[in-house]
């Protein structure tokens, strides 16, 4: 797949062979095994559709969403309601539950879980340049923006 067609800045791959690109992000799972993706945006849920399937009580077909944009990623829950007291289905961040529809920034090493606090993913990538720690520290967690990304 070419690089355009993801939605990665050209200029970042301009004269570099294909075995050296970077992965989008990774995400390693409660048993501890490693998925790579290449795409700027991967979905997560139950459906056979999304891009990382998982199963457990409570994940939603089209539960969360990551995606990677102007050199941050974001983590936005796609379902779970906070007024509906009966609904069991929600995603963490570092074990903070996050509203839906909110893009919260992440950090690398960030962790998330889907359905169940429990079961924790760990969701890693290359981080551009430009950041300082200090920065992405304050950010960690922090709702980005209104809307699904």
């Amino acid at each position: 797949m070419h690089p355009f067609s993801r939605g990665v800045v050209a200029s970042e791959h301009f004269g570099k062979p294909a075995h050296l690109l970077t992965r989008a992000l990774t995400l390693r799972t409660p048993e501890g095994a490693i998925r790579e993706f290449e795409e700027a945006t991967v979905s997560i849920g139950s459906a056979s559709t999304a891009d990382f399937q998982i199963e457990g009580p409570n994940v939603g077909a089209e539960h969360a969403q990551l995606a990677q944009r102007s050199g941050r990623t974001f983590c936005t829950a796609l379902v779970g309601d906070e007024e509906d007291l009966t609904s069991s289905t929600y995603t963490w961040l570092n074990g903070d539950q996050i509203r839906k529809g909110v893009a919260y920034v992440v950090a690398p090493q960030t962790e998330l879980a889907f359905g169940e606090p429990g079961s924790v993913y760990v969701v890693d990538f290359a981080q551009k340049g430009g950041g300082s720690a200090m920065f992405e520290t304050l950010l960690k967690g922090r709702p980005g923006t209104r809307g699904v990304v």
